[in-house]
């Protein structure tokens, strides 16, 4: 779980919003939002030469404001062929699929910004 929290609220800095803890002055007052983790998982599939190391990340995020209210997916999933399925390997393929979700999470939250800037022009 602290993962992806601490990815989501890296997406959700770089685009302009404050994220907030328990311990900070405003966070009664703050904006919630609901994450549920639909997968976190990882498995390898064998292979002659080599063995596919695979992880997928999945996340709906729900919040009571434009552009969440109905929830938004944020995915990734990767694969990497390893001759083993070390430790290190592993790692490689969870920190790609991190990365890749991160990507994700900033290109959807830009969209859902750029969509809300340009209904209220429309207002």
């Amino acid at each position: 779980m602290d993962v992806v929290e601490n990815r989501l609220s890296e997406g959700f800095r770089e685009n302009g919003y404050k994220v907030l803890t328990e311990k900070d002055d405003d966070y009664d007052n703050a904006i919630p939002i609901e994450v549920e983790i639909q997968n976190f998982w990882g498995w390898f599939s064998p292979g002659f030469w080599s063995l596919g190391i695979n992880f997928k990340t999945s996340i709906v995020v729900t919040a009571p404001v434009n552009g969440f209210s109905e929830g938004v997916e944020f995915d990734s999933e990767v694969q990497k062929r390893f001759q083993t399925a070390s430790g290190s390997n592993w790692q490689t393929v969870i920190n790609l699929s991190l990365d890749e979700l991160n990507k994700d999470i900033k290109a959807e939250i830009t969209d859902i910004k750029a969509s809300n800037k340009a209904s209220q022009v429309d207002r």
